[in-house]
């Protein structure tokens, strides 16, 4: 029977994908990586890949006795018989030295794992790398890192911005909320993870906060009445709170914060799962309700700026309205002599186009012809397409003559 750990082992060899180090990559290879690393090491997996696991000599009795415990439990969740016989007090485990060499020979592990999948520019750089290998993640994202070709800031703008499409407001009227608020919660998540986990808790890009008042900021007028209803719950609520504790509610609580005064405040603000939770609500009522999520349609009524001040004149009979109006006594192919020069012309296109009357078709000529020219060949000797012929001619003769009565009709009308 194939023992787990080989077929762990086995399936992981066995998918493959070859980071290069260019910048588009690096949010792949960073996910890949991580998920590998949770995948061997469970609860361990993301400090050991982002090189924060607390240094064994600095931990006090208690902080290393809860450090062993969780490189235990690591352990066990991959290997359960190595994990009990680990647990021995004269394993060695719970030796400071042990605890080290197990944790660099996990780095060691985790660097060959990544250059295995390198290719180029990326595998020079392993080949090249003699630092501290718990710090391979830093070390490559200055190298490769998504926002280290130096347009972080304008990747930072556009979230401010709120991410909008192109020639359209961040959230227009008809927007799927729903892949909106998601699209700019990955972009938080993206920042969160780009950026150093010591660094995080005053990166502002990575608060909450921050894309509560994003979205706020730049929500739709038609959901104001949602958003209204929610500050003012998340109002009564710290009130509550406040007066639950013993605290009075006075003049300088949030609830009588001007516009100004809330822009240094962050306690008015709702959580980002009760204001996405809001606004998802709200827009399914709308399509629930069939209330128009689409984009105003355009009033027909009014004139476009440029034409405003000018003078509108029908071009058929020269009425105060557009030709086709339905006080119009002009039929369709009348024309004005005040309308411009190009629309007679264009009128006298189209009566010389109907004026032309019906055409014979290329097969009918053939036709016509082949019958000719078996009367003529035959008209010495039978009779019967003696008369043929004498038939056939009349109705060429006929055609043609229909089509020059056509043409001198069209010439006398057409000045």
């Amino acid at each position: 029977m194939p023992d787990k750990k080989e077929d762990s082992e086995k399936e992981e060899s066995s998918i493959q994908w070859v980071y290069t180090g260019k910048e588009e990559e690096w949010e792949t290879f960073d996910r890949r990586t991580l998920r590998y690393c949770e995948k061997k090491y469970d609860m361990l997996g993301e400090k050991i890949w982002y090189g924060t696991m607390p240094f064994v000599p600095d931990l006090n009795p208690i902080e290393y006795y809860q450090y062993c415990c969780d490189v235990w439990r690591s352990i066990e969740s991959k290997d359960a018989t190595q994990a009990k016989v680990l647990w021995n007090q004269q394993s060695g485990f719970f030796e400071r030295e042990w605890q080290m060499n197990w944790l660099n020979r996990q780095y060691r592990l985790l660097f060959i794992y990544i250059e295995e999948h390198c290719k180029d520019a990326a595998e020079t750089e392993m080949i090249n790398f003699s630092g501290d290998r718990s710090q391979i993640r830093k070390y490559l994202y200055k190298l490769f890192g998504t926002g280290t070709g130096g347009d972080i800031h304008v990747i930072e703008i556009e979230f401010d911005r709120g991410m909008p499409e192109k020639g359209k407001s961040a959230f227009y009227r008809g927007i799927d909320m729903i892949e909106k608020l998601r699209q700019l919660e990955t972009r938080r998540l993206y920042f969160l993870k780009m950026c150093s986990p010591s660094r995080q808790s005053t990166y502002p890009y990575c608060q909450e906060t921050k894309l509560v008042r994003i979205v706020l900021d730049h929500i739709n007028p038609e959901y104001d009445d949602c958003v209204a209803r929610m500050l003012d719950l998340v109002k009564i609520n710290k009130m509550i709170v406040t007066v639950g504790q013993g605290g009075l509610v006075g003049a300088n609580s949030f609830e009588t914060l001007d516009s100004h005064e809330r822009s240094f405040s962050d306690d008015w603000l709702p959580s980002w799962k009760l204001l996405q939770t809001s606004l998802v609500s709200e827009y399914k009522r709308k399509l629930k309700s069939g209330e128009d999520s689409t984009p105003a349609p355009k009033d027909k009524s009014k004139l476009p700026v440029a034409l405003a001040g000018v003078k509108v004149a029908c071009y058929a009979c020269g009425g105060a309205h557009k030709r086709g109006d339905p006080a119009c006594k002009a039929g369709p192919n009348d024309v004005h002599p005040d309308a411009p020069q190009h629309f007679k012309m264009r009128m006298a296109a189209k009566k010389r186009k109907l004026m032309r009357g019906p055409k014979l078709t290329q097969e009918m000529i053939i036709i016509l012809k082949r019958k000719l020219k078996r009367a003529k060949r035959n008209i010495a000797t039978n009779s019967t397409l003696e008369k043929e012929h004498v038939d056939l001619v009349p109705s060429v003769d006929s055609c043609m003559k229909s089509r020059m009565g056509v043409h001198l009709e069209r010439k006398r009308l057409i000045p």
